[in-house]
């Protein structure tokens, strides 16, 4: 048996694009920033490099994970900053990395 009532066609599409340059009060109550965030942790975190820093026991000072740390940081603001330019405009006085990236972008 149908069901008589049907729910109106939803468009993602827009939904998407409306929340690509929604600008939140506090950039870090923004998903996309939450995102990037995990993003670095998890990338950071899973670098070979500090891996095996982090295995030999030779990186007590976690200098190999703040150099990668920095280094992923950097690329990954970059890309925001190219996918997000809205929220990249509005964030950038509150938010050093987005203002680096802004900086080196030109």
């Amino acid at each position: 048996m149908e069901n008589p009532i049907q729910d109106p066609p939803v468009n993602f599409e827009a939904e998407i694009e409306q929340e690509r340059v929604r600008i939140y009060d506090r950039p870090e109550a923004d998903p996309a920033i939450q995102a990037l965030e995990a993003e670095i942790l998890m990338k950071t975190n899973t670098d070979p490099a500090v891996q095996n820093s982090q295995r030999s026991g030779m990186d007590s000072g976690n200098t190999m994970w703040n150099r990668v740390n920095f280094r992923v940081t950097m690329h990954s603001y970059n890309k925001f900053v190219s996918a997000y330019p809205e929220k990249a405009a509005a964030y950038a006085s509150s938010n050093k990395e987005i203002q680096a990236a802004l900086e080196r972008k030109g």
